[in-house]
């Protein structure tokens, strides 16, 4: 199992001609072993957030989770329904997405929300991959 989520890092990146924005970056956390992977993402629509989900699960984590955890985003889950890019993403993988209740406090990673994301992952964003 996977959770899912998207953080972003209290900085502006440099998108080109002078321009700076806040980049969404797709964190993934396998449950069990606690091993995290992050890829920033040029949006939060769905094509972008298939398109990480299928980088980090075959590049960085190399094996396919039978669950990914994600909260109410609705890049992944629209009235209701899974959009049909992220279908077709899970059928490919033989996986399937359990979408959380919000502000279910279970479902919740154990780090507080008033604890900051530890400072060497938001220096390490110049390692991050960009997609698009």
């Amino acid at each position: 199992m996977i959770q899912c989520d998207l953080w972003f890092p209290p900085v502006k990146i440099p998108v080109g001609f002078g321009q700076h924005a806040t980049l969404p970056v797709l964190v993934m956390a396998a449950a069990f072993s606690r091993f995290i992977a992050a890829l920033m993402l040029p949006s939060r629509q769905t094509m972008d957030l298939v398109a990480g989900m299928w980088q980090l699960i075959a590049q960085v984590f190399a094996a396919v989770p039978h669950e990914l955890w994600w909260d109410n985003e609705a890049g992944i889950r629209r009235r209701g329904r899974l959009t049909d890019p992220v279908t077709a993403l899970m059928g490919t993988l033989g996986s399937r997405i359990v979408q959380l209740k919000p502000y279910d406090p279970e479902s919740q990673c154990d780090r507080p929300a008033d604890q900051p994301v530890p400072r060497d992952f938001v220096s390490a964003r110049t390692h991050l991959l960009l997609t698009g």
